[in-house]
């Protein structure tokens, strides 16, 4: 790989794995393992330079990849396609945040605003001139079962457009900078700001968690992840780990109960992944470890090139592949 440094994990469906890095000096970002261990580095002109931030799939198979200069897409059969503010309606080159939206379309967020790609290959951006949306730095996105997509901006806040085009614009949460987004079976959201954590019910009713209301250590939620029980895994920046039972319980879990190392200085629990087996694969600063469904907990340090984790992906047969700072 041209770089240590991982920014997304994509799993291909055969025991394979995409790999987005970030890159310096015009290296290629893209790079793919197969089940049989062949590595294979994509370079120019295939691939634009630099760095890779997202990565998302469609109907056919095909990987959508979302760049620091341009949209790329790679066909299943592998065609190379490649989408840019010279030869598409994409109002910047930076990609943030891919979605697929169910219908073989693609939404596209930027930081210069939201685009949707159709199955036809028409292009319509919303910004905050056009649209209602909030803010023109998109930061996530997730689309769900009505053909609607919610929209985590940088300071705008949460908004969400349905598949009418008609807007909701949510001021609730607690800090307009949205981190991260997260589905569950229920058709809600949840919401991790830098400065809270918000569910957002069926009904489009908000409840914001307060410190004093949950087990959270500071009103910090960056990190979010369900177990195949249902329950919700919150990480935090600084101070720990807190589950939200499905009996509407939280609990709290000091790392330093259990052998899990915090730094300071932001470097605390920056990524987490559920299990089909009810059990939990933290990342953080220092440490990967691993909670299972009785709470049993197990810290690796010695195999891993580096400690610092930043992306968790499953493989699908019960395997981890792990993305770090620095060390592959």
């Amino acid at each position: 790989m041209s770089s240590n440094e991982i920014r997304a994990l994509f799993n291909d469906g055969n025991g394979g794995l995409w790999i987005g890095v970030e890159t310096y000096g015009g290296q290629p970002g893209l790079v793919h393992r197969s089940a049989n261990n062949d590595w294979t580095v994509y370079k120019s002109p295939e691939l634009p330079v630099f760095s890779v931030y997202s990565l998302s799939s469609d109907d056919s198979k095909g990987l959508w990849i979302g760049t620091e200069n341009g949209l790329v897409y790679r066909s299943a059969s592998g065609e190379w396609t490649i989408y840019n503010t010279n030869n598409s309606q994409l109002p910047v080159n930076h990609i943030n945040a891919l979605s697929n939206d169910g219908s073989n379309g693609l939404w596209i967020g930027t930081d210069n605003g939201l685009v949707y790609r159709s199955a036809s290959g028409e292009w319509t951006i919303y910004n905050p001139n056009n649209s209602d949306l909030p803010y023109h730095g998109i930061s996530s996105l997730v689309s769900d079962s009505h053909g609607g997509v919610w929209v985590g901006t940088h300071w705008g806040g949460l908004a969400y457009r349905n598949v009418n085009g008609q807007w909701m614009i949510f001021d609730d949460p607690p800090d307009s900078r949205i981190t991260t987004l997260l589905s569950d079976s229920r058709e809600g959201l949840w919401i991790g700001s830098q400065n809270g954590l918000t569910y957002r019910h069926d009904n489009n009713e908000l409840t914001v968690y307060e410190p004093e209301q949950t087990a959270l250590p500071l009103n910090l939620g960056t990190a979010l992840a369900r177990d195949s029980l249902g329950g919700l895994w919150i990480g935090t920046p600084w101070s720990g780990l807190v589950q939200y039972t499905t009996t509407s319980e939280w609990k709290y879990y000091d790392p330093y109960d259990f052998g899990l190392s915090i730094q300071d200085g932001g470097e605390g629990i920056s990524s987490l992944l559920g299990d089909k087996q009810g059990g939990l694969w933290i990342g953080t600063g220092t440490d990967l470890a691993y909670r299972s469904v009785n709470g049993n907990w197990t810290i690796y340090q010695s195999d891993l090139p580096k400690n610092f984790i930043q992306a968790l992906e499953s493989d699908g047969n019960n395997g981890l592949w792990i993305g770090t700072s620095g060390g592959g």
